[in-house]
């Protein structure tokens, strides 16, 4: 294989040449919306909007996916006409004994489109079809063919085989395919330009109705006139031995496939055609692309502006993260900014730098706690539509008190995260929410703990007057013992809880780079601003998580150090209940009123400290005694009995910074026990 920077098409790409010599691999294909995709380089793919229950071709584990290429995803049939003499060509078949064009893979530098290319054998033709996507429109799928010299007829097959419609989620596909497959009805409508895949009903065993309602639509445009769609494969082999090849007008029982054949002289200039896939949709609106379709929109050069939007869009969210560097090493460039885009997609970006949407804090504040929400609606209102983040938290301050100003500090604006997860890691889902119904870019982030805050950490340097709403979002979800929780978001903080039958399952409190996160979150805070922390330092503006596990006592931890947590059923009952009345903050420790328990920086800082340095080995390092290892040490696997020494020297770097905070000698209230417990631990 050999790498190389290309420009083509107004954009800069990355091409590898003979991709085929090697394993297949995973590219993921990036947008600005909700559409992923996961492609293999043996030619199948698992793509669909939102999650993996919104797939339009089966989401498998990786594996599966690399070896389903025959009959899942795009394939290309072309026969080629050279006198008397007619040569069936099948470009991207696994390379066999006998000889095969030159192959090439190429993506764009932002992410967002993915070529494949290969030349004929001979030399005559040049096949290549591309994966991008726009939100308005779905995944788009562009096809090329051209001639080399001389003109060339050919008869070209070509589409995406295996499409799913809604209402086959993963269960399905996995478990009962053959059951699906008998549900599956496949219209065609707008003079053979769409492609309707639905289920009859839905996949149900009792003796009641259950409709369905929604389908997955594939369109095609800019095809040559007196093309043929096809919605199966039954036909391919008849097309292969040189048959007539009627079209499809309804199949069913049969899996969705959509096909498109015609005859063409191939010159030069070639030919090219979109296909768009989509889902769900509903009935009015497949009538409505209908009828539009009929119309004679949805020409190829909409298509193309709604591509070239979508890139736009995404890079425009890579300029807010910094995402564009120049160099004289084009691969520094681009591997940077193949970094931004994969940090922003896991830990957001910032919708709008400091200024915040009026609407947008209310709605937040008010999942996050109905009851100040409702205090601070008057002042909310005089606001205007836009504010900047300063003057938010100083009039919140003003409006409401410390809950409200805790609130308004942690708000993170951010948009584009998702939690993380590919058919290389299915025990993770993902869920994707870029932007709303309307086309606005939606305000939410949820990751768990360590994936958060080192995504945080770099994005901090793009938006550094963010620190101390990252250092609020930190220690306001930390537990009252030091720890904190599986995972956070926009709307608060959750934990594990156990699943007898899933051996995936298992609580354990994670503290894992807890420590480096936030000595370096405290780091960025005051090389920008050094009075930040100073005044945080006895200020109580920091929450409590409720994390409904208890630490064993000591002597149960020596005697089976595996096993040192309880779940607390009865404190995740009524922690759930709160939540209910109040909003996420339930999941606070709150005090009689419903209102988080709020502690000072300094509090925080000591509490941290005693989780850490209470578990201190002298001469060894930190105990892993809490079920769950630290990540970030060579012998994480030894949770338990294992020691983590990378914990304890960046705890001494922490205290030497608290040492040296200016104001860090100022008195600060701390709770009874903490403070027995410290004077216990310097004793």
């Amino acid at each position: 294989m050999q790498g190389r920077f290309v420009d083509d098409d107004g954009e800069s790409w990355y091409c590898i040449d003979g991709y085929d010599e090697a394993p297949p691999f995973f590219i993921a294909l990036a947008s600005d919306s909700d559409i992923w995709a996961f492609i293999s380089t043996a030619g199948s793919l698992t793509a669909g909007r939102r999650d993996a229950e919104g797939a339009f071709l089966a989401y498998e584990t990786v594996d599966r996916i690399h070896l389903r290429w025959e009959h899942t995803g795009p394939r290309t049939w072309i026969r080629i006409h050279d006198g008397d003499r007619v040569e069936l060509w099948q470009p991207f078949v696994p390379r066999l004994q006998g000889g095969v064009g030159q192959r090439s893979v190429s993506k764009n530098l932002s992410g967002t489109r993915l070529r494949f290319r290969e030349a004929h054998p001979g030399g005559q033709l040049v096949f290549e079809h591309e994966w991008s996507s726009a939100a308005g429109l779905g995944l788009v799928r562009t096809a090329r063919l051209r001639s080399t010299g001389a003109a060339v007829r050919a008869e070209v097959l070509d589409g995406v085989l295996n499409l799913m419609p809604p209402g086959v989620g993963v269960a399905h596909a996995t478990t009962m395919s053959c059951l699906a497959d008998a549900y599956k009805w496949n219209e065609l409508h707008a003079g053979g330009r769409l492609g309707l895949y639905t289920l009859y009903a839905q996949i149900w065993d009792r003796a009641e109705p259950k409709e369905s309602f929604q389908a997955l639509v594939a369109w095609h445009a800019g095809l040559p006139a007196g093309s043929r769609t096809l919605l199966s494969d039954t036909q391919v082999d008849a097309f292969c031995r040189g048959a007539v090849v009627q079209e499809e007008a309804l199949t069913r029982g049969r899996r969705g496939a959509f096909l498109v054949q015609f005859a063409a002289v191939v010159d030069e200039q070639g030919l090219a055609w979109h296909q768009v896939f989509d889902s769900p949709r509903s009935q009015v609106q497949a009538a409505d692309l209908a009828l539009w379709l009929e119309a004679g929109h949805g020409r190829p050069d909409v298509i193309g502006d709604a591509l070239e939007a979508n890139t736009a869009g995404l890079d425009e969210l890579l300029a807010r993260a910094d995402g564009f560097q120049h160099s004289a090493d084009p691969m520094a460039a681009a591997h940077h900014r193949a970094n931004v885009l994969f940090n922003i997609m896991r830990g957001g970006v910032f919708a709008d730098g400091t200024t915040f949407d009026r609407d947008q804090l209310h709605a937040y504040i008010e999942r996050r706690n109905r009851p100040t929400a409702a205090a601070l609606a008057t002042t909310l209102a005089r606001w205007p539509d836009r504010v900047e983040r300063r003057f938010a938290i100083e009039a919140a301050r003003t409006a409401g008190g410390a809950q409200a100003e805790r609130l308004v500090l942690g708000y993170l604006p951010l948009t584009f995260s998702r939690r993380h997860g590919d058919p290389s890691r299915p025990w993770n889902k993902f869920s994707i929410r870029v932007r709303d119904a309307s086309g606005r870019r939606v305000i939410a982030y949820q990751g768990n703990w360590r994936d958060i805050f080192q995504n945080w950490e770099a994005l901090l340097a793009s938006e550094p007057a963010y620190a101390g709403s990252m250092i609020e979002a930190f220690l306001g979800a930390m537990t009252p013992d030091g720890y904190n929780p599986y995972r956070i978001g926009h709307d608060g903080i959750d934990w594990e809880r156990v699943e007898a039958d899933n051996p995936w399952s298992h609580i354990g409190y994670w503290g894992d780079h807890q420590v480096v996160y936030l000595l370096r979150l405290l780091q960025a805070a005051q090389a920008r601003d050094p009075g930040l922390l100073p005044s945080l330092w006895d200020h109580a503006l920091f929450s409590f998580a409720d994390v409904p596990y208890r630490l064993q006592p000591h002597a149960q931890q020596i005697a089976n150090p595996k096993a040192t947590i309880i779940f607390d059923d009865a404190a995740d009952a009524h922690a759930m209940a709160r939540a209910e009345r109040v909003g996420a903050d339930g999941r606070l420790v709150c005090d009689a009123d419903d209102l988080p328990v709020l502690a000072t920086l300094g509090e925080k800082l000591a509490t941290l400290l005693l989780a850490k340095a209470g578990s201190l080995v002298p001469g060894g390092g930190l105990w892993l005694h809490t079920q769950r290892p630290e990540w970030n040490d060579a012998n994480n696997a030894l949770v338990g009995n294992g020691l983590s020494v990378v914990t304890l020297a960046s705890l001494r770097r922490l205290l030497a910074f608290i040492l040296a905070l200016p104001g860090a000698g100022r008195p600060f209230a701390l709770p009874v026990h903490t403070l027995q417990a410290l004077r216990g631990l310097v004793d």
